[in-house]
């Protein structure tokens, strides 16, 4: 699978082409979609981390595997956050993950990589853009604490794609 055809299917997916509906009247709207766009992002981006460290396992890339799970992780605690601000919107959330390809673990590092900078540069500004006119702090809050910590997830890959030129040469 080519580095570009990867991104397209995965623009595809992204939950900012669509804004789900909410069930019930809720006092934030707009902070009740953007959680869960962001929701279905960080549950997208967890399931593609373990489903990367079970395939780096496979290629006998234990570091690298162990680099997938801790943003894994990472992921995990945003998907946490998102749902307990949802929850106290009273909006269920919705926990579908998309399917998604796993390829070999260099074109899964490049997917990563580009997926972490979208959503670093592009997505969880406009995000945090759309909720600060409803003025929600917890919301709002919740999405800025998991923006600083992917802003820590730049300077990470950034370090693994340094450090992998042995084993990913041209990378």
């Amino acid at each position: 699978m080519k580095l570009g055809s990867a991104l397209v299917f995965f623009s595809l997916l992204s939950p900012l082409s669509s804004a789900p509906a909410v069930a019930a009247p809720v006092k934030y709207p707009e902070t009740a979609r953007v959680m869960q766009m962001a929701l279905a992002g960080e549950l997208l981006a967890h399931a593609r981390y373990l489903a990367y460290a079970q395939r780096a396992r496979e290629e006998r890339l234990p570091s690298l595997a162990l680099f997938a799970t801790a943003l894994g992780a990472s992921e995990a605690i945003h998907e946490r956050n998102f749902k307990k601000v949802l929850s106290d919107l009273g909006v269920a959330a919705d926990l579908s993950i998309p399917g998604f390809a796993v390829a070999d673990t260099r074109t899964n590092l490049k997917i990563a990589s580009a997926a972490e900078m979208d959503e670093i540069d592009r997505r969880y500004p406009q995000l945090l853009e759309r909720m600060r006119s409803e003025g929600y702090s917890p919301g709002i809050d919740a999405l800025d604490h998991a923006w600083r910590a992917e802003k820590q997830h730049r300077d990470m890959i950034a370090l693994l794609i340094a450090g992998t030129g042995v084993l990913f040469p041209g990378w």
